[in-house]
């Protein structure tokens, strides 16, 4: 006889005990990581889109209203990108090379950000 990795442990187990021991077996694969990348550049879109509204030729309150929107929706998908990059690559069925770069691609945006703000401060 084959080895069969859904097999019951006891062989004279009916048909139904089979069928939920091979349901309870089976690991869900998981979709944080994807979820994170996901979340990720289209955070990086919006970062993107703060920076362009600065160069384009509009009122002073258009270009308020975009820049608020664009920051408001950047500042809670980061976070949002970080939580789940961190569940996606500490969870066991999840692509850890998809969170690990959603991670990143989140980070060095607040890390550029961060230092021009060290900077301009340091300049006064």
């Amino acid at each position: 006889m084959a080895y069969n990795l859904f097999m019951p442990t006891n062989p004279t187990a009916s048909p139904n005990n089979l069928q939920d021991d091979a349901t309870s077996n089976i690991r869900r694969r998981t979709y944080f990581g994807l979820a994170a990348l996901l979340i990720g550049v289209i955070a990086d879109l919006f970062i993107g889109a703060n920076h362009a509204a600065a160069y384009m030729i509009i009122t002073p309150d258009t270009f308020n209203q975009l820049n608020n929107f664009t920051a408001l929706i950047f500042c809670i998908l980061t976070p949002l990108t970080g939580v789940l990059g961190i569940v996606g690559y500490t969870r066991k069925r999840d692509s850890k090379i998809l969170a690990g770069i959603a991670i990143a691609l989140v980070t060095i945006p607040v890390l550029i950000l961060f230092t021009q703000l060290v900077f301009s401060l340091l300049r006064q």
